[in-house]
Formats: structure tokens, sequence, C-alpha cells
């Protein structure tokens, strides 16, 4: 059967999609070792140099998969700190000898035969990690790392009683919208902060309430109402010889 190569093309972007990176991007991991054994497969991971890491770092651009993994990108590259990046980390088997160096303001330690091993690879990002703030939802993500200049990752979105989600944005009422009511970013990120904190913004649901009059005459027969907003003012029926009782959801009691 003939295939064509946008079929081709297709298929492999569905077995592919993180583009060789093995999964979504590890938010801020002390070391590699719960990783270990997964050799030649690179992870992204965020690195938090927002202040100087104080974590121990064995070898020079390959490192003992228990090392830091902050301070060693620090090592590796001289990143400058107050930032957050994301970066590729490739799993290694033991290298047999780590030999210690002092490189941008971080000092490595010499070791033997390890476990395991880990280098960087790949390009780097400067990134936020994007705390979100469902402003009274439930479920839905907690937070994602964002890339700068790189799409926003597609988010569950959180649900409410009464209310329609209208994506997350910079500020709880106004400010600029970065993801859209169906958890698919608006645009590019654009921020370099380390933390960033977006909010849910909600709309609430339009109703209209039909009144029964029970056999009562007059008044009026529907309004329509806003979840989570005082009912409007009606005209009210009237039946001779009854006092009317209001409006209620059920025919008695309510």
């Amino acid at each position: 059967m003939f295939v064509t190569l946008k079929r081709i093309l297709l298929f492999f972007y569905l077995l592919f999609p993180t583009y060789g990176y093995a999964q979504d991007i590890i938010l801020d991991p002390y070391d590699m070792t719960s990783y270990r054994g997964h050799n030649g497969t690179t992870y992204l991971v965020s690195v938090n140099l927002k202040q100087a890491p104080t974590g121990t770092v064995w070898g020079t651009n390959r490192y003992t998969d228990h090392s830091h993994v902050s301070a060693a990108f620090r090592h590796r590259y001289g990143y400058p700190y107050g930032y957050r990046y994301v970066a590729g980390v490739t799993i290694r088997p033991d290298a047999g000898n780590y030999v210690g160096s002092s490189s941008n303001g971080i000092t490595s330690l010499t070791f033997g035969a390890y476990l395991g091993s880990y280098e960087f690879s790949g390009d780097i990002w400067y990134a936020s990690a994007i705390t979100l703030d469902d402003m009274g939802g439930t479920g839905g993500s907690s937070y994602v790392i964002a890339r700068m200049k790189e799409h926003l990752p597609t988010i569950t979105v959180p649900t409410r009683t009464g209310y329609e989600f209208d994506g997350y944005w910079t500020a709880s009422t106004g400010g600029i919208q970065y993801y859209r009511q169906n958890g698919k970013g608006v645009k590019k990120w654009d921020k370099n902060d380390p933390d960033v904190v977006l909010y849910g913004q909600w709309i609430p649901n339009e109703y209209t309430v039909t009144f029964n009059h029970q056999g009562g005459m007059g008044g009026t027969n529907s309004a329509r109402v806003t979840y989570g907003q005082t009912m409007p003012t009606i005209s009210i029926p009237s039946k001779t010889n009854v006092l009317f009782n209001g409006y209620w959801d059920a025919p008695t009691g309510g």
C-alpha cells in the first residue's frame, strides 16, 4: 500500500512527541539517582539557580548521579544566578573515575567508581516555575514549567460549580491571558522570572428560572439569573383566600 510522506511524518510525531526527550520537565531534582540505569535517556530538568546552590558535586563534565544537579549545572556552564533554567540531562553508566575541579565558583570533588552518572546535553532555556492559582476551582494542574520563547505545555483545567473557566491570567481580574479555557497556551512564554503565579478567572453561568404559580394568577413567569448573584425582583402571583409564601425549589418543603 502506498504511504505518503505526510503520513510517515505524522506517524513519527505521534510516536515521538517530545523530540527525543523522555518526558515532561522534572521540577528541580536534587540529583539523578531516581533515574539510574536509564542509560542513554535524556530528561528535561529545571535547574534552580535563584541563589548559589549548596549541594555537593563529584566529577567534571560527567558527574556521579548523586551529584547535586543545580550545582553541577553551574559548575559546567557558569550561567548567572537569579534565574531558573531548563537543560537536558543524559543518564550514563558508571564512568569508573570522576576528577574534581573548580569552575564557575563551584568546586567539585574527585570520586572513584560509582553506581551511575549523568552529563548535560542539548539546548538550555531560561525557564519559569508557574504556580496555577485556580481561584476557588478544584482539580486541574497546580504548576507547570515554562521555557522562555517556547509554547506553553498543555495543562488540565480546574472546574467550579456554577462557573465556566476562562483561562489563566497574570491577575485575578484583568491582566494578560496565558492559558485558554481548554488548557492550551495562548502564546509562547515571554518571562524569565524564576517563579510566576497565574490566576484562574471564572465566568458565572446564566440560567432561566421558570416560576410555577401552583394555581396562582399573574406574576412573573420566568427570569434570567446569574449564578452567585441575588435573584432579580419579580411580580408575585395571587390566589383567592391564599397568602403567597414565596418560590421554593420543591412544591412542599424545599
